[in-house]
């Protein structure tokens, strides 16, 4: 069966190759590199100007200064050595490149020599400031105790400080020395004062201190209470004022300040400080070493893995039938399908990039195939988000040469293709199952079922059901190869998480309820008691809960009435009268005062009188009606004028503080109803916003995410995205640039934007996601059941690290790890490793790749395949190099009238099979053609007889056969079996 071309099917992968590079001890033979991690080490050091020479110092004395390190405090001096105001950007990259050729043995030294002089300063000044502590706790008066107060203790007696005894009657007190008899005990209190007891039992006398003779029972003990950390300040400050601890003093000031504290600090925080500054400095060292030791530059080769059907093979025998002669079955054959689109859903709603090339063959094992190869896609995603090339396969570190990962790769594309075929087989016989039963004969005919009969009546005969499998050619095509550079990020997500702890906090505050004790929201408490309402401050809270409330009624007023009476003869008042008269007092007051005027007028000759017979003292604190009464005789008229104070009751004082707590109750929960409508309302729109991009959008936010955290750890935290000091206002009223120094800033700027965008292969980078615990252990809880509508971006909001890998741009190789290594585009040496790296890599892409990538499958891919074609490959790469040098003599390759006679050097001048070179110039489709016709030495041709040319866009490095199941059977009856 021919292979059929129209339905081949196609699989971008990679082979991502790690360098090892062996180093020397020294950083001449390296030659500058890694400009910025050893400059990134450096500052992370902080080292002080006083501690570069202290370093050397002690180098010197041990006899560890070699010209290296030697090399290293020059620059350290040079950058570190004196205070500077010059911004940590703009230091790092005037100094970078001075980091390039310095050893990276030496520079750990630099570390672990500078962290023994810090152990040694950390524990002076730990002794120091234990020293100068127990000074100052020393001099300082004891507990309970004033100072000058004699505390001399007589042999024989306990001191017992701030204590009261009793001085019975007949004891004997005197003004300085006190002796009181208390039973058998014999006290002596010192400083005393003596005060009147309570009662007729004696005098209380108190004292500063109390001797007690004999035996004094223990007092229980307190449970234990943690020291209340001592501050610096008060330490320092008692230090600097006595002569014999000053340098103590300013010595341990001069500590904290190197270590960024300040005196209000406490000695216990000074000595933890101290230890991480230890810590970190003998980390720092420890990890660069480390870090050194991981190249980060290797090599990506870009692959197509491409599935053509070779055929159809009859395979697994699936049942047979024996029949004895002349005898007839019914074989019924039964199959069915069940089909999952499982897998298409993940592709389809997730993976927008990939697409299917060539026709695909309606059958189940096509689609097996196709659905397990989008089911590995969207797993592998789902896990690594990765863009670029589909699959990634890294291999182990290999040496500088290109050519030496190719049997790796061809191994590791036979375990891909063998575990996609083999699950692909596995899903077919799942989805697709078949029966068969055997059913006597019958007079009866069913559609269903199929008479088998033996011919023969003289020999027994078998019917074999076999399923056919389909033979797949496997090809392994090469078409490029990229510089990579290859580094590990911490939690790539963590600045777009902003908007899902924006959604928990929204949460948490929407769960928490009006008034609740554990109510972490101000609007959300209302703590307000009615007792501390009053006149006075009413209007406040009534401002601040917006609400109108009532005033309180007045404390107190006056009320006046006025009584009178007339009698028109004297008749008529010769008798004793009670003349009443009525006062309401409202139900809220109450009578706090009343006072009186009064004047009468009395018949003449007569004995008269006129006074008030209602006592007034029961009027005080009474409410609602009250009468006067008013006695007379003889009188023919009075008038009385009665002032009565009325003060507010506290019943009704009360009232009025309950009804404004009401309503400032009522406002604080219309407040917080209020609240939550606008915060269920922000959760709704953020909740919506999360959900409404579409995949696209995150799949881009998300590598946006990673370039810019990639810029972020590659160049270390000096590097800034906008130049400092760069207004946020670029241009003047008129619309021009703000001025000079604005437009050099950007246009410096520009010019590592352009580089850095041109340089990288953006769109091609790879990145690996690792889980949540290689972040900060306070995010595990928030990460571990973080969600989002979107699974791809869920995994990558939840990862802690990731590695991330870039592929540089053809062409920038050079520039690239040049910047890289010495900060500068010039600074790299010739025999520097990684531009022997990147050189090679344009030399191998440039005879290897001369095109640019095809769109479509690679037809003209030269076959590497067999000793002989792997050797006429190399022999054509060495006739090349002779093709370029002599453009580079004579300014254009040699013609085909002049053939490669007219090369200069030794170079092989017959391919493997004893044909001459093929070579025209100019070609069709290049500058010149060079190519091997292969053993039959004519164009064309297969397997041996292949040409390998110098114009193939890619290279055939690999061929195998896989097989999968159909779900087609094939038939055999009367065959012999095979005996072996």
């Amino acid at each position: 069966m021919p292979e059929l071309y129209n339905s081949k099917r196609s699989m971008e992968r990679a082979t991502y190759t790690p360098v090892e590079i062996k180093r020397g001890q020294d950083g001449g033979k390296d030659g500058p590199r890694r400009a910025w991690d050893k400059w990134s080490y450096a500052a992370n050091l902080a080292v002080k100007p006083r501690e570069i020479a202290t370093v050397a110092a002690r180098m010197r004395k041990e006899g560890a200064l070699g010209p290296a390190d030697k090399q290293v405090i020059e620059v350290f001096q040079k950058v570190w050595g004196q205070p500077s105001d010059v911004p940590e950007q703009a230091l790092a990259l005037r100094s970078a490149p001075l980091f390039a050729p310095l050893s990276v043995e030496a520079l750990a030294h630099f570390g672990e020599v500078l962290a023994d002089v810090r152990q040694t300063e950390a524990d002076q000044v730990h002794q120091l400031q234990e020293g100068l502590r127990a000074a100052y706790l020393k001099a300082q008066p004891a507990p309970g105790r004033e100072a000058g107060v004699d505390t001399q203790v007589p042999k024989g007696f306990t001191l017992v400080p701030d204590v009261t005894v009793a001085a019975f009657p007949g004891s004997r007190v005197y003004q300085r020395l006190e002796t009181a008899v208390l039973g058998k005990v014999t006290a002596k209190v010192r400083n005393a004062k003596v005060a009147p007891a309570k009662g007729t039992v004696g005098h209380q006398v108190k004292g500063t201190a109390l001797l007690v003779h004999g035996p004094v029972a223990p007092e229980p003990r307190a449970p234990a209470v943690a020291p209340i950390p001592l501050a610096l300040d008060p330490v320092l400050t008692w230090g600097r004022q006595v002569k014999s601890h000053l340098a103590a003093a300013d010595q341990l000031l001069a500590h904290v300040e190197s270590l960024g504290l300040n005196p209000s600090a406490t000695f216990e925080q000074v000595t933890q400080v101290s230890q991480a500054q230890l810590k970190g400095t003998r980390d720092a060292a420890f990890g660069f070493l480390k870090r050194m030791g991981v190249e980060p530059v290797g090599y990506l080769h870009l692959e197509r893995l491409s599935f053509i059907p070779a055929g159809i093979e009859r395979g697994e025998l699936s049942y047979s039938v024996p029949l004895s002669p002349a005898e007839q079955v019914n074989i019924s054959h039964k199959e069915w399908s069940n089909t999952s689109e499982e897998f298409e859903k993940i592709v389809t709603d997730y993976i927008e990039s990939y697409s299917e090339e060539g026709v695909t063959e309606k059958s189940e094992l096509t689609q097996s195939t196709n659905s397990q190869d989008q089911h590995s896609m969207g797993f592998n995603t789902g896990v690594t988000a990765s863009g670029g090339y589909g699959p990634v396969t890294i291999t182990a570190s290999a040496s500088l040469s290109l050519n030496s990962s190719s049997s790796q790769s061809e191994q590791s594309a036979r375990n891909h293709s063998n575990t996609l075929t083999r699950k692909a087989s596995a899903r077919t016989k799942k989805e697709h199952k078949m029966s068969f039963k055997v059913a006597s004969a019958s007079g009866t005919e069913d559609q269903a079922v199929r008479l088998i009969k033996n011919p023969f009546p003289d020999k027994a005969v078998r019917v074999d059901y076999y399923q056919l499998i389909r033979k797949w050619r496997v090809d392994l095509y090469r078409y490029g190869v990229r510089l990579t550079y290859d580094l590990t990020l911490p939690e790539p997500g963590s600045d777009i998480l902003s908007k899902i702890l924006e959604i928990q906090a929204l949460q948490a505050a929407l769960s928490q309820g009006f008034n609740a004790p554990d109510s972490t929201l101000p609007w959300a408490k209302f703590t307000l008691q009615p007792g501390q309402i009053s006149r006075y401050n009413y209007m406040t809270y009534a401002a601040d809960y917006g609400v109108a409330v009532d005033p309180p009624p007045v404390a107190s007023y006056p009320i006046v009435r006025s009584f009178n009476h007339q009698w028109v003869d004297k008749d008529q008042a010769k008798h004793d009268e009670y003349t009443s008269f009525e006062v309401d007092v409202p139900a809220d007051y109450k009578v706090d005062g009343v006072s009186w005027n009064s004047q009468g007028w009395a018949w003449q000759d007569e004995e008269w009188h006129y006074d008030i017979r209602t006592n007034l003292n029961t009027w005080l604190g009474a409410s609602g009606a009250l009468t006067l009464t008013v006695g007379t005789r003889y009188v023919s008229a009075f008038d009385i004028e009665l002032t009565i104070t009325l003060g507010l009751t506290d019943t009704a004082y009360t009232a009025w503080k309950l009804k404004v707590w009401g309503a400032l109750h009522d406002a604080a929960v219309a407040r917080y109803e209020e609240n939550r409508a606008m915060l269920k309302n922000e959760l709704e729109n953020l909740q919506n916003a999360l959900g409404a991009q579409d995949a696209l959008s995150l799949r881009k936010l998300e590598r946006e995410e990673v370039m810019k955290n990639v810029l972020r750890w590659m160049f270390g935290p000096t590097f800034a995205f906008v130049p400092p000091g760069l207004p946020a206002d670029l241009y003047t009223s008129g619309g021009s640039v703000l001025n000079a120094a604005v437009w050099n800033k950007v246009l410096a700027q520009g010019e590592i934007i352009k580089f850095l965008h041109h340089a990288i292969e953006w769109e091609n980078m790879l990145y690996f996601l690792y889980p949540y615990f290689w972040s900060h252990s306070s995010r595990w809880e928030f990460k571990k059941y973080l969600d989002h509508p979107d699974f791809m971006h869920r995994t990558f909001l939840k990862a802690g690290s990731a590695r991330v890998v870039l592929t540089i741009r053809p062409g920038f190789e050079k520039d690239f790890v040049s910047f890289l290594e010495t900060g500068t585009f010039n600074g790299l040496p010739a025999g520097h490793p990684y531009l022997t790296i990147a050189e090679e890599i344009q030399a191998f892409a440039n005879t290897n790749y001369p095109g640019i990538r095809p769109a479509n499958p690679v037809n003209d891919a030269r076959p590497l395949l067999s000793p002989r074609q792997k050797k006429a490959w190399a022999d054509m790469q060495i006739v090349m190099t002779r093709l370029e040098a002599y453009k580079t003599a004579h300014g254009d390759y040699p013609t085909t009238a002049q053939g490669l006679g007219v090369l200069t050097g030794t170079f092989p001048p017959k391919d493997p099979w004893g044909n001459p070179w093929s070579y025209a110039s100019p070609g069709v489709s290049t500058d010149y053609e060079l190519a091997s016709l292969g053993s039959d030495g004519a164009l064309g041709g297969e397997d041996e007889a292949a040409d390998v040319n110098s114009w193939a866009e890619a290279s055939l490095i690999g061929r195998w056969y896989e097989y999968t199941p159909t779900s087609a059977l094939d038939i055999a009856f009367a065959e012999i079996l095979p005996t072996a």
